[in-house]
């Protein structure tokens, strides 16, 4: 059997999701469930916690209903409650506030999750969506202040990962989504990744840099992407600086950056916005997550 195109998954996934929502959610689980075990039966499931999973474990409903709807999951009270904290950071106002921010923040943060669950099914089943209130994609509001100058105790935006199954922190390949008043954007690729991924991925674009310039330069990913991240000022240990792709090799992250407004963001179709930028982008996901021998 042919595998089948990102293309060719994502229109399944959406075609599986109409049909599903006309039904209960314990019913849309129950087909979920049925389709994992399928999968592990005839041995064409690529692991034992995929995206779907995860989601098949949560009482969040699994269809978008954005799509559904018509409401949009972000609002501009998120924004209006980060921008309030920015100039409020400290326990006492946020304990006053803390239904505000369960209300306009994490309770929506987590319902995009789950909705986006079965749209990255349809770029790549290696890739978690968890909308659990702790432990899941959504990173904690809490500031690690241990080692930091600024004392203040909470973050002023909302980080979304998608990360890949296999990894075990924000530094492994992974799908992002970062909401702040004025500053919100959707990021892929590798941050800050570990010295032994990072020699294989410098190691790869050395060896061909057309593969790496292909994952980063299809019509969709130039349209909306740019690559960004710190660089070395020179060239790493054991590479010639006068290769060709020196400057690729010198890079300290492997990421895109794609900007949205905060009305982007509080429109009804940013789901699918967001969603046709993952898929436009998945080409250098793709290429990390295989270069350091992940599956994609």
């Amino acid at each position: 059997m042919m595998p089948m195109t990102p293309s060719a998954r994502r229109s399944m996934t959406f075609a599986i999701a109409a049909v599903l929502s006309a039904y209960p959610a314990a019913t849309r689980y129950h087909v979920i469930a049925c389709c994992i075990g399928f999968r592990h039966a005839t041995g064409t499931s690529p692991s034992k916690r995929t995206p779907f999973a995860r989601t098949a474990e949560c009482t969040v409903p699994l269809v978008y209903t954005a799509d559904m709807t018509g409401e949009p999951h972000f609002t501009p009270a998120l924004f209006d409650f980060f921008g309030e904290l920015a100039l409020n950071n400290d326990r006492e106002w946020f304990n006053e506030n803390r239904e505000r921010y369960l209300r306009d923040v994490r309770d929506p943060v987590l319902k995009f999750v789950a909705d986006f669950a079965p749209r990255l099914s349809g770029i790549s089943f290696f890739f978690n969506a968890d909308p659990r209130p702790s432990g899941g994609s959504m990173f904690r509001i809490h500031r690690d202040v241990r080692f930091s100058k600024d004392k203040s105790p909470y973050k002023t935006n909302a980080g979304i990962q998608f990360r890949h199954e296999q990894a075990r922190d924000a530094h492994a390949p992974g799908f992002y989504l970062h909401l702040e008043p004025g500053g919100s954007g959707a990021a892929a690729g590798m941050w800050k990744p570990g010295r032994d991924e990072m020699a294989k991925v410098r190691g790869a674009i050395a060896a061909s840099p057309s593969k790496w310039r292909d994952s980063t330069s299809g019509g969709e990913f130039k349209r909306r992407w740019e690559v960004t991240g710190e660089s070395l000022v020179r060239a790493p240990r054991g590479f010639d600086p006068e290769h060709p792709a020196i400057d690729e090799i010198k890079r300290k992250d492997f990421i895109a950056w794609s900007h949205f407004t905060d009305e982007e963001i509080c429109s009804p179709n940013f789901i699918d916005e967001y969603t046709d930028a993952c898929y436009g982008v998945s080409p250098m996901v793709e290429y990390l997550s295989e270069t350091i021998g992940l599956s994609f």
